[in-house]
């Protein structure tokens, strides 16, 4: 006697929990298929889909008519999103068991609801809710698939009158059911792009490069924003391949011929080991080696420099961010950049070259999101103190000083000193007075001095209080030691710092000293400032000899 179809249905799903099968004609199943069934529940179990949609696979073909085999493949494929695979398998199962299987209708009305295609989801439940009243979890799924058509037409409204962070927010909505829908997500990658949202486009372009078969230029677009633009993290760069070599890897694996992916891997392969390089080398703190590696019209900042324009011109369509399309702005994002910018402008300020690092560290500043940058405005500081712009370095100094937290003892050092500057030249410069830059040697200082003493003697024109100044400065720029205490801020005559006795300058006689002891008696020498009678004691005056 045969079964009916009805009695199959209700026989073979009580025996299968039991780990029995019966086929479509009421016969037990054949030999194997117990142990293949076994298979695939383990894999099923164990997150293997891929193994048990291949046990589950040969058990179909031991067993066509058992949809429950169909229903386990249909799970498998739904974990690994193979939603046309796993829509087909539960046709199958609908098939098979007559409509009997309503679980199946309700797996279907979930993928549909994660593709965004509310219309069949809504046409899935209804046959499901009709057939099994009062299920919590159907009522649940209608609710958030009608919540998800509203937000989703909430953010393409938002897009169209740039609206960004609404755009975003609602296609974030929409996303937590249409988690598999391609339009949404270019949708909120678009958005994301315009709020200046980086790393949220490059989670939704990879999310892409999953959902669709993707285009070279869509790999070219992802492989661009994470390597150039994408904030970087503690420790990626140089620790290993970037992600956006894998990207173009991923490119090639579909299209081994393709051309711009090749040559963007070789690019990326070179840039990689670059950075590689400078990192170690700011991590050995070799300064020289640094410029010598990355400045200069065949250094690395300009190989990267180039890498970047070229990888961001060559977009089709044209890479749009914050509303920017220009090569200019758009460099201004790459953290990557800022990165190399922020390393040559430190190496030049610990090797004191602060005039040298002065343009990269400017250019830091103006890039997006660093203007607060700690090593910038310390280079900064120094430039300004070489140029003698005190009340411009004391501000450099501030910056960095507050944006340390107040905690660095390297930049208090560097404020202070400006500071001081800063006073001293609101009272005296001894540089100004002999009329020679702060780098000057000792042999101009000399010479300055002369000259200065010329016409600041009395008998020339000038006065005991020139002569006196000029004598107080060479007196300071011509010792090292005092020099070095001036450049530093602290003026070896300023009697309020030093606290020296008597009152009066240090290198006078206490009590008021002679204004000309740099000055002595002679007669008939020559010198250009000898006078005879009178005056000042009857004196004459000559260079005193110096070195």
């Amino acid at each position: 006697m045969r079964l009916t179809s009805s009695l199959v249905w209700i026989i073979s799903l009580s025996l299968s929990q039991r780990g029995i099968f019966v086929a479509a004609d009421g016969s037990l199943d054949p030999p194997g298929l117990q142990p293949l069934v076994a298979r695939g529940n383990a894999f099923l179990a164990a997150g293997q889909f891929n193994d048990a949609i291949k046990a589950f696979g040969e058990a179909i073909d031991l067993s066509p008519v058992d949809y429950l085999l169909y229903y386990k493949r249909a799970t498998a494929q739904l974990s690994l999103s193979r939603h046309q695979q796993a829509l087909d398998d539960f046709d199958k199962v609908l098939k098979l068991s007559h409509g009997h299987f309503d679980k199946a209708l309700f797996m279907k009305a979930k993928i549909y609801a994660k593709e965004g295609k509310w219309v069949d989801a809504r046409t899935m439940l209804k046959q499901y809710t009709t057939k099994i009243k009062g299920d919590s979890e159907a009522a649940d799924l209608l609710f958030a698939i009608s919540e998800a058509e509203v937000s989703f037409k909430q953010a393409r409204s938002a897009s169209k009158t740039k609206q960004w962070d609404t755009c975003t927010e609602k296609a974030t909505k929409t996303l937590e059911t249409a988690t598999h829908n391609v339009e949404l997500r270019h949708l909120r990658l678009d958005c994301a792009l315009q709020k200046g949202d980086i790393e949220q486009a490059v989670a939704d372009l990879t999310r892409i490069t999953y959902l669709t078969s993707p285009s070279t230029s869509l790999y070219l677009r992802l492989s661009t924003l994470s390597y150039h633009l994408l904030p970087l993290t503690s420790g990626s760069v140089g620790s290993s391949p970037s992600s956006a070599l894998q990207t173009v890897k991923q490119c090639l694996h579909r299209d081994p011929d393709s051309k711009p992916c090749a040559s963007a891997h070789r690019v990326l392969k070179s840039l990689d080991k670059g950075f590689a390089k400078a990192e170690s080398l700011r991590e050995a703190s070799d300064w020289k080696a640094i410029v010598d590696f990355l400045d200069g019209p065949s250094g690395f900042l300009k190989k990267y420099r180039d890498a970047l324009t070229s990888s961001v011109e060559g977009l089709d369509p044209p890479l749009s961010i914050s509303g920017k399309s220009d090569t200019a702005s758009l460099s201004r994002l790459s953290h990557r950049l800022a990165l190399l910018l922020r390393i040559l402008c430190k190496s030049y300020t610990e090797l004191s070259l602060p005039k040298e690092g002065a343009p990269y560290c400017e250019e830091l500043l103006k890039m997006e999101g660093f203007g607060g940058d700690i090593d910038a405005h310390v280079g900064n500081g120094e430039a300004h103190l070489l140029k003698e712009e005190w009340e411009e370095a004391v501000r450099s100094f501030e910056k960095a000083f507050e944006g340390s937290g107040r905690s660095s003892r390297d930049i208090q050092s560097r404020l202070q000193k400006a500071q001081r500057l800063l006073k001293q030249s609101r009272q005296k410069d001894y540089y100004k007075v002999l009329g020679v830059a702060r780098d000057a040697d000792e042999r101009t200082i000399k010479k300055a001095y002369k000259k200065a003493a010329k016409t600041a003697h009395p008998d020339k024109g000038g006065s005991e209080a020139k002569m006196a100044a000029v004598n107080e400065a060479y007196e300071v720029l011509s010792n090292p030691e005092l020099r070095q205490r001036f450049d530093n801020g602290d003026d070896p005559n300023d009697t309020s710092n030093q606290g020296f006795g008597g009152g009066g300058n240090p290198f006078f006689a206490q009590g008021g000293g002679n204004p000309f002891m740099f000055f002595q008696n002679g007669g008939g020498s020559g010198s250009p400032f000898e006078r005879g009678g009178g005056g000042f004691g009857e004196h004459q005056f000559r260079f005193r000899t110096h070195g």
